[in-house]
Order: structure tokens, then C-alpha cells, then sequence
């Protein structure tokens, strides 16, 4: 719904102090319009100097040529926002909503927001700036911003009520939508049958050893030994590991085959392990010893519908409070009068 995405980003009036009288628009056809001005809205013009810098905020405007059909495209939609959005402006004014202090301090919350990407707000006014926009129109459109939320949130309660059956028959028409995916968490200690091959500079337990006592699957063993009587293992793998991730968990999403990721056998007996189990010392195809803990294993699969029977109740109101929003701007719409000049 773009002019709904659209309506809250609103504008006030940039109106010019001077306009010529207004004619009827003609049936059909191209229309003609007042120097300047581009519609009006219950006898509030919306200026073509307003129109424009409402384009200029749209990266994709400045980036087409000027007068092309796609600009003219831009310039007609963005005509359309702007009289939605002045139709709800004048809705605030006759409901007597009012900026106030609290809505002031929300003001600078958002311009805050906002100059974030751009180093602070003397960013921002420099980044408004380069595209010909007044920071001062910027602000109004924050200000009105702010005025119309609090006209839709006093117009359309969301106070809504959605029943379980429909958050149930929601839930098994989005399964996929719902289902988690499968995730294999473990820890791994690394032996090469070199040490020159380690991935670390320096391994505490092989600066132990004597010179030219390092045999790889007797390392391995011993390091399993150290693990089985006790000592945490990713203490040991931090003591003793020459392959890489010696002081990280590794992950592995259901996106991957284990036999992708790990050097054969390694994934088939990791998928044989149980959640805590350490394995023997595994030696892979290449002449490296492993030692492998599986700390967690979780398959793919549908979420419990009570884990995300709150989510869905939240998904499910906000559709129908949007239903609700486009019903009541399109009566607001239809209950003004609008001529316009583009």
C-alpha cells in the first residue's frame, strides 16, 4: 500500500503568498492550473514549489532526467500524497490536535533519528542542502508527521480483537513461515600431523612437550584423556588446538550439509553424536585427528503454534488496522474538495 507507506510522511503547508484565481479544470485531457499551484485541498493550495521539494526528498526523482515521463510519473504520485496528506492535516485542525510540548520533545527524538546516517544534525541540514531542500520543510514534515499519528491513533482505536481460529488457521496456511531452521552447535580441537602446519603461532601445550616427541594421534589421545577426567574442553582446545576456531563455537545452519563443511568422516559422526557426547578421536582423510564436542543439535521443522500464537495475533491486527486506516483516509479523502491542476 505505497500511499498508505506515504501518509506517514507528511507535510504542512509551504503555501506562497501569492496565487492566481483559481478556474475550473477541465474534463479530460491535460488540465491547466493556477501559476504555482497544483491542487487545492478545501481551499488550501498545494504549491508546486511544495511538490517539488516533496520529489526532491526521493532519491529516485533526482536521478531520472529532468521533464522525462518517468519524472512526470514521480511528480503525479507524489501530488497524490501530498493532497491525502493535506486532507488529513486540515482533519487534525478541525479535531483541535495541537503540537504540543511532549509532541516537541518527540520532534528532536526524530530529527536525532534522522541525522544519525548523516554525523548529527549539521549533517542532515548539509545533506538537505545538496539536494535543494530547506531544512525547514524537512522539520514540518516531522511536525505534521506527529500531528497526524495522533489523528489516527484518536480516529482508529487498535484496541482489536482477533479470535483464536483465525490465528490457527493463519498459522497452518504459513507453516514455512513458522518453522525453524535446524542448527548444529559444537566444539572442535584441531591436530595435524606436523605441528609447522598449526594455524597459531604459539600452542601452549606443544611448548610443553620435549623436542621431537610430538607424535599427532598420541597428542590427540592424551588431550581426549584430559577431557574425559574432567577439564572443560574448550579450556583444552584453547591449551592445545592447532586448528582454526580453537577458541569459538562452531555453528552449522541446516542450509549445510555437514559433509560440506567438515572434512570427511567428520560429518557423518558428528550427525551421529548426541547433544553433550564427546567423540573418540577421529582421524579424517587428509591425516588430521579430531576431537569433537556436540554441545546442541536442533532440527528443522514447525515452530508450536504457542510460540508464535503472539506473534501472529500482532501480524493479524495490524492487517486489519491498516484495513481500517485505508477505509476511514479513503472517507476523509471523499468528503473533501479537491481540484487539481497537474
Amino acid at each position: 500500500m505505497p500511499r498508505l507507506a506515504a501518509v506517514l510522511c507528511l507535510s504542512l503547508s509551504v503555501t506562497l503568498a501569492c496565487w492566481a484565481q483559481d478556474p475550473e479544470p477541465r474534463e479530460g485531457g491535460d488540465r491547466s492550473y493556477p501559476d504555482k499551484v497544483v491542487a487545492i485541498v478545501d481551499g488550501t493550495p498545494v504549491t508546486r514549489y511544495e511538490l517539488e521539494l516533496a520529489c526532491l526528498l526521493r532519491g529516485d526523482y533526482r536521478e531520472l532526467t529532468p521533464g522525462s515521463t518517468a519524472q512526470q510519473r514521480i511528480l503525479r504520485e507524489e501530488l497524490e500524497v501530498l493532497i491525502e496528506q493535506r486532507v488529513l492535516v486540515n482533519k487534525a485542525g478541525s479535531e483541535k490536535i495541537e503540537f504540543g510540548e511532549r509532541d516537541e520533545a518527540r520532534l528532536q527524538v526524530e530529527l536525532k533519528r534522522h541525522s544519525q546516517r548523516y554525523g548529527g544534525l549539521d549533517g542532515l541540514k548539509r545533506a538537505l542542502e545538496a539536494v535543494g531542500v530547506p531544512f525547514d520543510y524537512f522539520v514540518a514534515r516531522q511536525k505534521a508527521n506527529i500531528l497526524v499519528s495522533k489523528l489516527l491513533v484518536r480516529s482508529i482505536p487498535r484496541d482489536l480483537f482477533v479470535s483464536p481460529q483465525e490465528i490457527r488457521r493463519h498459522y497452518q496456511r504459513n507453516l514455512s513461515k513458522y518453522s525453524r531452521k535446524g542448527v548444529t552447535r559444537l566444539r572442535q580441537i584441531v591436530v595435524y600431523p606436523d605441528p609447522a602446519d598449526s594455524v597459531r603461532e604459539k600452542v601452549p601445550a606443544l611448548e610443553r612437550l620435549e623436542e621431537g616427541t610430538f607424535d599427532a594421534k598420541t597428542y590427540a589421545e592424551e588431550l581426549r584423556a584430559r577431557i574425559a577426567k574432567g577439564e572443560d574442553f574448550a579450556k583444552v582446545a584453547l591449551d592445545a588446538s592447532l586448528g582454526p576456531k580453537f577458541d569459538e563455537e562452531v555453528v552449522v545452519r541446516s542450509t549445510h550439509s555437514l559433509d560440506d563443511v567438515f572434512i570427511r568422516p567428520l560429518g557423518e559422526r558428528i550427525q551421529s553424536m548426541r547433544p553433550g557426547e564427546l567423540s573418540e578421536v577421529i582421524e579424517t582423510v587428509r591425516g588430521s585427528y579430531w576431537l569433537i564436542l556436540l554441545i546442541d543439535r536442533r532440527e528443522p521443522g514447525p515452530l508450536p503454534l504457542e510460540e508464535v500464537q503472539r506473534e501472529i495475533e500482532i501480524e493479524l491486527k495490524e492487517v486489519a488496522w491498516q484495513k481500517k486506516l485505508k477505509l476511514w483516509i479513503d472517507a476523509q479523502r471523499k468528503q473533501a474538495t479537491v481540484r487539481t491542476y497537474l
